[in-house]
């Protein structure tokens, strides 16, 4: 019965996400790669030659620009994509903490609690989708591999494993430039552990390194990343420094811009991390004056976060200090939260798996001290890596608090409900925003065909799923897309 109602979660799944691929609407980027543009750089590399070194367009995520080309010129690749990377994603990060069916409802819940620039970014995007979610998808696996055969001892590495093992590393490069960095240090790790358990050199974590090696070499030497280093890229680049002052500059740089994207925009993740942790702390055999005195902080955190992200204004006045408090507060509840992790988790295994998850949320953005920009889609991929904390945690509450079990069936029915009428609005409302613009584009064809003239387009009735949509900031791409001849001129009239 079990194994049924999991078989009919991951159908809806599969549904939903193919519901969003097909309602998704094209915009800024996706124009550019569905038209002309990313034809051209398809046929050359990711590398346009014919322009200078300052405006070349280019970069080495090989798979994520062929994803996006591809997804952005057909329907179908763009309903498969949303379908398998996006179930993948929901289904990996079960599989890796366990547990019933019921947490495929919690790990919908902590993706719809991204803030909203991130969910913008990534899964109301097709270019964000395209480099972000299959990305982590293929390192999620990685994980899952090596949970299922890094003993070597008890699973013979046969060839076609091997091959595996190396193609799945290799493909996982050629994304994003911070998990490329990622993944190589990962392999090491990988290679240690392996090593460590196994006694043989040959083992998952050295094909895994082998991969990952071979894809960052395939990535940074492409020609576009010259220009980042030496700052003659106008997008990328290096922040100017001498090498005397490069901590202080990181430093800064952590406190004025990194620690609220990766840390304190997570409100409501940070919140529900924080009760966690609180009701793990009072179950726990250690619940000393120590341990008080954590939960008395995170009380106090969870009221901080909430003041920050919606009374900032009004408590702290705009204050210039405000972002060195930030970095105080954060700074000390990840502290304590590995604290947490260590002295009150009794399993080993999953007091391990918790600091290697904080550890590789930190690693992954630590790129972004160096370079800029980071857009908040930059820090989704360590937002999973604190929902797979999240999700660990749980398991290890619901063990230690005996009657949460019981409320569990209550919960789970509540969920459900929540989850039928967020997605029933979601589905509705961007089936409005398709029906609107799929209209707007007949008018605009129409008249387009008729010799030309001056279109009103409607604005979008839920505008607020995507990011900066307005198809009046790149009038030339969005004729290229869908191939809009310059006699026609059109008024997007936005909100």
């Amino acid at each position: 019965m079990t194994k049924l109602k999991e078989k009919k979660a991951v159908l809806i799944m599969i549904a939903l996400f193919a519901a969003m691929g097909c309602l998704v609407i094209m915009s800024t980027d996706d124009w550019f790669w569905g038209g002309t543009g990313g034809s051209y750089l398809l046929r050359h590399n990711f590398f346009d030659s014919s322009l200078d070194s300052a405006n070349a367009i280019a970069n080495g995520r090989y798979f994520g620009n062929i994803i996006e080309v591809f997804t952005t010129k057909r329907l179908i690749f763009r309903v498969l994509m949303y379908a398998v990377f996006g179930t993948s994603l929901v289904v990996l990060l079960k599989k890796l903490v366990g547990g019933s069916e019921k947490l495929y409802l919690a790990i919908f819940f902590l993706l719809i609690l991204l803030p909203k620039d991130k969910i913008q970014q990534v899964f109301f995007w097709n270019a964000g989708f395209s480099n972000y979610v299959p990305s982590i998808v293929l390192v999620l696996l990685i994980f899952y591999l090596f949970k299922q055969y890094h003993l070597f001892e008890q699973k013979k590495l046969t060839a076609p494993l091997l091959i595996g093992m190396f193609v799945l590393s290799f493909a996982a490069q050629l994304f994003l430039e911070n998990l490329t960095v990622y993944n190589v240090l990962l392999g090491f790790f990988l290679f240690i552990v392996s090593f460590k358990k196994s006694r043989k050199f040959l083992n998952y974590g050295l094909i895994h390194l082998l991969g990952a090696i071979s894809g960052l070499v395939v990535m940074f030497t492409h020609p576009s990343y010259q220009y980042i280093f030496s700052n003659n890229d106008t997008y990328r680049s290096v922040p100017a420094g001498t090498d005397s002052n490069i901590i202080v500059r990181m430093l800064q740089t952590y406190i004025d811009a990194i620690n609220d994207l990766l840390l304190m925009d997570n409100i409501w993740l940070n919140i529900i991390l924080s009760g966690l942790c609180i009701l793990l702390i009072l179950k726990a055999k250690k619940h000393d004056k120590f341990g008080k005195g954590i939960i008395v902080f995170y009380a106090f955190s969870i009221g901080y976060f909430i003041l920050n992200k919606y009374f900032a204004q009004v408590v702290f006045l705009g204050s210039v200090k405000l972002p060195l408090l930030n970095f105080f507060v954060s700074t000390t509840w990840i502290l304590l939260l590995l604290v947490i992790i260590m002295r009150y988790v009794d399993n080993r295994k999953t007091s391990g798996r918790l600091s290697f998850y904080l550890i590789s949320a930190f690693v992954i953005a630590g790129p972004f001290l160096l370079i800029t920009p980071y857009p908040a889609r930059s820090f989704f991929t360590s937002y999973i890596f604190f929902v797979l904390i999240i999700l660990e945690l749980l398991q290890e509450v619901l063990r230690n608090h005996q009657e949460l079990q019981q409320d569990v069936t209550v919960w789970a029915r509540i969920g459900t409900l929540l989850f039928t009428l967020i997605t029933v609005t979601a589905l509705v409302s961007m089936s409005a925003n398709r029906y609107i613009y799929s209209r707007n584009l007949s008018h605009i064809q129409a008249v387009d065909q008729s010799g030309g003239g001056v279109v009103q387009m409607d604005a979008l009735p839920f505008v607020y799923y995507y990011k900066d949509f307005n198809p009046n900031n790149n009038p030339d791409l969005f004729k290229d897309y869908y191939k809009i001849s310059n006699e026609l001129h059109y008024i997007y009239r936005a909100k």
